[in-house]
């Protein structure tokens, strides 16, 4: 007998409705009915919660056909779950990576060609231009780990159970997120503050 058919089976021998068990274990009504036609197995959680409320041992609930399914659809939500964190890492760490490029910063200097006094002009440049011309290599450094960040989660989507490229690319990437925050601080620092000369 199969896990969805022991639950249907101890509930009506209980007496309940799909909507009183649900209440009991602090789930929702669907969640059972999805149990019970088995579309979706229990958490580890959730099993020992009808185990206990049944007054039964887990194994007796879930046996080693069951265990497998469990397993699986666990597998599933995982790789589900890795896919579309590093897809969004991967789509944050190019979108920075490309803004880098973009002139979007706004920096004003002083055009001597005229004479005295100076022109000032504005002109617009892009962030590697701000930073290294201020002897600051942060976006530089910034700009690297995003694409080493990008790599990382290309291998991490491929090889999905490797637990240490995950570890390594998810602090990689809150690395990023604080590098990122320091190198915006440096680009509105030095473009409001300093003019440069040209």
């Amino acid at each position: 007998m199969t896990f969805p058919e022991k639950l249907k089976k101890l509930r009506k021998e209980k007496g309940l409705t799909q909507e009183e068990l649900a209440k009991n274990i602090f789930v929702s009504r669907t969640l059972i009915t999805k149990y019970e036609n088995g579309s979706v197995y229990p958490t580890k959680e959730n099993a020992e919660k009808l185990a206990l409320f049944f007054g039964v041992d887990l194994s007796e609930l879930i046996d080693s056909n069951d265990t497998v399914q469990l397993i699986l659809k666990q597998n599933e939500l995982s790789t589900k779950i890795n896919l579309i964190l590093n897809s969004i890492i991967i789509s944050i760490s190019s979108l920075l990576s490309i803004i880098s490029f973009l002139p979007i910063v706004r920096i004003s200097y002083y055009d001597y060609s005229n004479g005295v006094p100076p022109e000032l002009i504005y002109k617009y440049t892009y962030s590697f231009d701000i930073t290294l011309s201020n002897a600051n290599p942060i976006v530089l450094i910034t700009f690297i780990l995003l694409i080493t960040n990008i790599v990382l989660s290309v291998l991490a989507i491929k090889f999905k159970q490797n637990t240490w490229i995950k570890l390594i690319n998810y602090s990689l990437f809150i690395l990023n997120i604080f590098l990122i925050f320091i190198s915006i601080v440096f680009i509105v620092s030095y473009s409001s503050s300093n003019l440069y000369d040209f």
